[in-house]
């Protein structure tokens, strides 16, 4: 597929918050999949979230429709935000780990507003603790140390 890509951004990320439970390379681990900086170095700011699903589970298909649609919504909601620089959804399974978002941030405080004040985000993750979505989730919070490459352009432009 890389003979078809039209664009390719890469970072290298410190890890500086790391919580939920999460199944990478068929193993599951609580807290421990990321092992964070034991200090946050600052700078700019990157957040990987993952969700995961019980596949034997017979409500398994429903609960995943639902938070594939959720998911989509939230992310579209991000695009409407000045805060949000990039946003996507990647899916897993292929390769032994569940599906993840990535989302780039002007700043720590304007991911925290969009994240957890009222709005898309807090709605769905209220929906979602009773496991009405799906069984599992993880965070992970990152400083983009460089970058390289266009995701539409290059997302800290602005920033420099």
């Amino acid at each position: 597929m890389l003979d078809e890509t039209l664009e390719a951004w890469h970072c290298l990320a410190n890890p500086f918050a790391h919580r939920g439970q999460v199944k990478w390379r068929e193993a599951m681990e609580s807290d421990t999949a990321i092992r964070p900086a034991p200090q946050d170095p600052g700078g700019r700011l990157a957040i990987v979230t993952s969700a995961g699903f019980d596949l034997l589970k017979d409500d398994f298909k429903p609960r995943a429709i639902r938070f594939t649609a959720a998911v989509t919504e939230v992310l579209d909601w991000y695009g409407t935000l000045d805060s949000n620089l990039r946003r996507g959804a990647f899916n897993g399974g292929h390769d032994g780990r569940e599906g993840f978002t990535l989302s780039l941030w002007r700043s720590d405080d304007a991911m925290r507003a969009a994240a957890y004040h009222p709005g898309q985000h807090r709605d769905r993750m209220d929906q979602s603790r009773d496991g009405a979505m799906m069984d599992r989730s993880s965070f992970t919070r990152l400083r983009v140390l460089s970058s390289h490459g266009d995701w539409e352009g290059d997302p800290f432009s602005d920033l420099h």
